[in-house]
């Protein structure tokens, strides 16, 4: 019994935290609404009701601003790439690089868990890895490299199995952040 209680009151909290943060507002900094709406409608398995379309551009918000369980959103992750760079053309480029990388993982990663391509996990790999590539003055050679991996998701050509710290990082070691 007191399992149970525990159960429920963790449930409660988690749905807590979900609903605290639904400000439907809808940002400057973040690419038009409507590219994730018509997406989402137009994909097999997509949103058939507002209800499912309002919950996909929930998740879009949080991929990109964070959440209370993830806090550094894509925005922030951009910001903390492109300015560990320092050749200003470098930066321009990176940054629209980093636009369209961030418009093509959210796209995907916002979608139902069940049918979706791009999931948590690979997120947080690739925000450390990201990470890594700054520290290291790597960012550009990492980036490519985040493109090529996602395109090839997107393919079929890359399982998320196979998308570890190590296969950016040999020297990093791998365990799981959840």
């Amino acid at each position: 019994m007191f399992n149970r209680i525990i159960g429920f009151i963790i449930i409660l909290q988690i749905q807590a935290c979900t609903t605290f943060f639904r400000d439907q507002s809808w940002s400057a900094d973040l690419p038009p609404q409507k590219i994730f709406i018509e997406y989402c409608q137009n994909i097999s398995k997509g949103c058939t009701t507002s209800t499912e379309t309002n919950d996909h551009l929930i998740w879009v918000k949080r991929f990109y601003n964070g959440s209370i369980l993830s806090p550094n959103g894509w925005n922030h992750m951009s910001e903390m790439v492109t300015s560990s760079l320092d050749n200003t053309d470098d930066v321009e480029n990176t940054k629209d690089r980093l636009d369209k990388l961030g418009l093509r993982i959210s796209l995907e990663w916002a979608r139902d868990n069940d049918v979706r391509l791009i999931n948590s996990q690979m997120l947080s790999t690739w925000a450390n890895a990201l990470s890594i590539s700054a520290q290291q003055d790597q960012q550009i050679e990492f980036i490519t490299k985040l493109e090529d991996d996602v395109e090839k998701i997107y393919l079929g050509l890359l399982n998320p199995d196979e998308i570890t710290r190590k296969r950016y990082y040999h020297e990093v070691q791998d365990y799981d952040d959840f």
